[in-house]
């Protein structure tokens, strides 16, 4: 790995790429350096001004979502479109995020679809969440599942609970508990909280041919509760005030009983 002196000797004689590598290296800091965000923004812009896509992107969040004494909202969108119509997909999710969020759904959607066809994960969630959502384009529940899939499959945790209440419920697909399953644990691993209690439900009741492991049920639910997720702290401290493992499961059982009434899990 290069030294600093060395990436600024490549940098100081004009290389783009080592001016956007010393822009990050000043951003981060190091034990060796210490951070200075005035010498990365310098270094990014010489990166940016040369044209370098992925200069121009981190430049342009830095002025609209860096510090306060750097925010440049108009310099940060036109920076951003840059490396959006240069096809820098991370530039195209977050511009589509920001279009989103001010309401400019048309644009919103055609960038989060760029991005898409370069298998962006996030992208591909917020898609099928649109169209699962159907508030902004008519509800399309086929699409939101093969979006969904797509990024479940590249690693987004949330499209993986997504697809998994989707295959639970069949919408958009057919039912299909054995792959709702899978991707409940695949998010679950995640450290989704959401799919952490649902999958100590499971294992708790032996849901879906899921057998019944009261270890492994008080582990995700406890994982869920250190998150925060109310229903599995409600659970976890009805297992804090039993005194036997089997008075805690039996605990559990009347207290699933009841939030079953409440609410299904699928």
């Amino acid at each position: 790995m290069l030294t600093i002196d060395e990436v600024k000797i490549s940098a100081d004689g004009g290389d783009s790429a080592a001016q956007y590598q010393l822009g990050c290296m000043f951003l981060k800091g190091s034990p060796s350096f210490p951070r200075n965000v005035t010498e990365g923004v310098h270094w990014l812009r010489l990166a940016s001004d040369q044209d370098l896509d992925k200069a121009q992107y981190y430049l342009g969040w830095l002025y609209c979502e860096g510090d306060q004494e750097y925010r440049d909202i108009e310099s940060g969108e036109r920076l951003l479109k840059c490396a959006a119509e240069k096809g820098y997909r991370d530039a195209q999710q977050y511009l589509a995020t920001r279009r989103y969020n001010s309401k400019n759904y048309s644009q919103a959607i055609d960038l989060f679809k760029m991005a898409a066809q370069q298998d962006d994960e996030l992208a591909l969630y917020q898609l099928g969440y649109i169209y699962y959502e159907g508030k902004v384009v008519p509800k399309d529940l086929k699409k939101a599942f093969d979006y969904f899939n797509q990024s479940a499959e590249l690693g987004e945790k949330q499209a993986q609970l997504s697809l998994c209440l989707m295959l639970g419920k069949g919408e958009g697909v057919e039912s299909n508990f054995e792959k709702s399953v899978y991707w409940l644990k695949k998010s679950a691993d995640q450290g989704v909280s959401e799919a952490e209690y649902m999958l100590g439900l499971m294992y708790l009741n032996g849901k879906h041919d899921v057998k019944i492991d009261a270890s492994a049920a008080l582990d995700w639910l406890s994982k869920a509760a250190k998150q925060g997720h109310q229903g599995a702290q409600l659970l976890i401290k009805r297992v804090d005030n039993s005194s036997t493992s089997f008075s805690w499961l039996l605990s559990l059982v009347i207290v699933v009983v009841f939030i079953s009434v409440l609410v299904s899990v699928f």
